[in-house]
C-alpha cells in the first residue's frame, strides 16, 4: 500500500510539473492532490484504528469469558494415598516405583560401562602412540 500510494504521488508531481501551466497553477494543483491524498491517508488509519480497537475489545471479553469459566470449573481433588491403599492402587503405585528403580539402576550400569569402555580405548590409543 505504501509502494502504491508512493507511485502515485511520484506520477502525479510529475504530472503536474510536466504540464503547460504556471508555476502557481501547478502549485496549487499540486497542494491539492497532497491534501486529498493526506486525506485519504487519515481515512484508512482511523478504519485501521477502529478495527484494532474492536480486536482489543473481543480479545477482553474473551479473557474475561475464560477467567469466568475457570473460576466456575472446580478443581479435581487431590489423591488420597489412604484411599488409594484401600482400593489396591497402591500396589500399582508400588510397580511403578520399581519399575522407576529398576530402569534407573539399568541406566547408571549402562553410564558405567559406557564410561570405562571409553577409558579403555583412550588407553589403548594411548599405548600406541607410546609404541610409535
Amino acid at each position: 500500500m505504501k509502494r502504491f500510494l508512493t507511485g502515485l504521488a511520484t506520477g502525479l508531481a510529475i504530472g503536474y510539473l510536466t504540464a503547460p501551466r504556471t508555476g502557481k497553477e501547478t502549485r496549487d494543483q499540486l497542494s491539492k492532490a497532497a491534501d486529498e491524498q493526506a486525506k485519504k491517508l487519515k481515512e484508512q488509519w482511523e478504519k485501521l484504528k477502529e478495527q484494532g480497537e474492536k480486536t482489543l475489545s473481543q480479545a477482553k471479553k474473551l479473557i474475561e469469558d475464560v477467567k469466568s469459566t475457570a473460576a466456575k470449573s472446580k478443581p479435581k481433588p487431590k489423591p488420597n494415598l489412604f484411599a488409594d491403599m484401600e482400593s489396591g492402587k497402591m500396589d500399582k503405585y508400588l510397580d511403578k516405583a520399581d519399575i522407576t528403580r529398576r530402569k534407573a539402576k539399568e541406566g547408571y550400569n549402562d553410564t558405567v560401562e559406557n564410561t570405562a569402555d571409553a577409558a579403555q580405548a583412550t588407553m589403548n590409543k594411548a599405548k600406541k602412540a607410546l609404541q610409535q
